[in-house]
């Protein structure tokens, strides 16, 4: 199968006790049979705290959360116990993968680096260059309608001589769609139904209603249109698995606006505009929009 992802995934690397929002902590862990079998068949000291560690539900295996909802395995440097005990090969699937995503087509795999990770969304964002889908392998480029339509809508998105909402209008326009019209208020509610993992994005669902001027983002179109790319590419498999781009283009272009609108009440509040002020809101949308497949289900019904 060829394997294909961002031109900047290469690049990624965990900064580990850097990160101010662990991956480890406030996500239940489940771990899959294979990685459960070499826990079990694990011999000396680590052993003990291996079994003490690990309950199961349903059937499914998963970490015992600690004080704060932290991975019992993640230690007061923030680093975590399994891989300076046994190594990386030993960590359980979702540990390993996280925070790349896959998604599957017919002889083609897609990989990609989730928002949900500081780390992640910061690399994504601040990427000068445009973005390109690369071969992980020897693989060559795909001819088929779904790859080159989509090359397509990459291409509107980043056609720098026109600004984030233009080009997000003549993507619409480009699937003959047209936007749910309804207020930022209408909108606010709505994102107000959805399931809340984290309390605080109540407060950032707030600012989507807030009556404030959208000022010009000069300085931050790329990071929009890098967003915008990132959204296209992560959600193309129901235009792959039904035919139309509808639904992915429509969700991507709300994600943007969304997003953009939060940070538009955010600045108006504090005054300055800056990347780590847009990082945030980035990372708190994707965990509670993106890693809530209830919820992404809901959008996309929605729209």
């Amino acid at each position: 199968m060829s394997v294909f992802a961002p031109d900047y995934y290469k690049d990624f690397k965990c900064i580990a006790s850097l990160c101010r929002h662990n991956c480890c902590i406030g996500w239940e862990i489940d771990i899959d049979k294979k990685t459960m079998k070499k826990y079990e068949n694990t011999k000396g000291n680590f052993k003990k705290r291996l079994d003490e560690s690990i309950t199961e539900t349903d059937g499914t295996n998963h970490f015992i959360l600690g004080e704060n909802e932290r991975c019992p395995f993640l230690n007061n440097n923030n680093l975590c116990d399994i891989i300076l005990n046994l190594g990386e090969d030993n960590l359980c699937q979702i540990c390993a993968d996280h925070p790349r995503f896959m998604n599957f087509y017919e002889e083609r795999e897609e990989i990609g680096l989730g928002l949900s990770c500081e780390e992640a969304a910061r690399l994504i964002i601040t990427k000068k260059d445009k973005t390109k889908i690369v071969p992980l392998d020897n693989s060559k480029a795909e001819d088929s309608f779904f790859v080159n339509y989509r090359n397509k809508l990459f291409s509107i998105a980043q056609n720098r001589e026109k600004t984030v909402v233009e080009r997000e209008k003549e993507l619409l326009a480009e699937i003959d769609a047209r936007f749910i019209e309804t207020s930022w208020k209408k909108w606010e509610e709505i994102f107000s139904s959805l399931e809340i993992l984290d309390p605080n994005w109540k407060n950032y669902i707030s600012l989507i209603g807030k009556d404030v001027p959208e000022p010009v983002f000069a300085d931050f179109e790329i990071p929009f249109e890098q967003l915008l790319c990132y959204f296209l590419f992560r959600h193309s498999e129901p235009a792959f698995l039904f035919g139309d781009f509808k639904e992915t283009v429509m969700f991507s272009v709300l994600s943007v606006r969304i997003i953009r609108k939060i940070f538009s009440a955010k600045i108006y509040a504090q005054k300055r505009a800056d990347i780590s002020t847009l990082l945030e809101i980035i990372r708190m949308y994707s965990s509670e929009i993106e890693y809530c497949e209830e919820n992404t289900d809901k959008l996309f019904d929605l729209l």
